[in-house]
């Protein structure tokens, strides 16, 4: 029975995801609605990206609806590191070795703030920043976190 209760709470948690995605609009990117409304889940799911809301923490008090503001996504790349640099420079990049030819960095392969919301709200330099702290508190923990929403911060 409690194996049934979690699953009715995650599939509940999906449900109220995609609701909120489905209500995020950026009409002067179509690539980053197109990514949150079609490719988000599927890459969470999959362990490709991690994507991570900021959301309308009124809202959510009120009537306990997740209105995203903005959001941000983040993968693991690699960087193909070209040979022409410095020793110096490519121990820098890899933070181990000099003869390194490619180290694995993080990508921050979305970042958007809905049509409803203006820069009063949150600027696009605070949604950057947003995510160069969770990049840092990734790096610094070298935490992994399994959950679903792996991040949502209140604004």
């Amino acid at each position: 029975m409690s194996k049934l209760i979690e699953a009715a709470e995650v599939k509940k948690k999906i449900c109220l995801i995609e609701k909120a995605v489905s209500s995020f609009f950026c009409e002067k990117n179509c690539d980053v609605e197109e990514f949150i409304k079609e490719k988000a889940i599927n890459r969470e799911k999959r362990d490709l990206t991690r994507t991570y809301l900021i959301v309308d923490e009124k809202k959510f008090e009120e009537d306990r609806k997740i209105e995203i503001i903005a959001y941000f996504s983040i993968a693991f790349k690699t960087l193909i590191i070209p040979q022409t640099l410095s020793n110096t420079k490519i121990k820098k990049i890899d933070g181990f070795s000099r003869g390194a030819k490619e180290s694995i960095v993080y990508l921050i392969g979305q970042l958007a703030r809905n049509d409803k919301y203006t820069s009063r709200i949150i600027t696009g330099d605070e949604i950057l920043a947003n995510a160069i702290n969770e990049i840092i508190a990734i790096h610094d923990e070298k935490r992994i976190n399994d959950e679903y929403i792996k991040f949502i911060k209140f604004i």
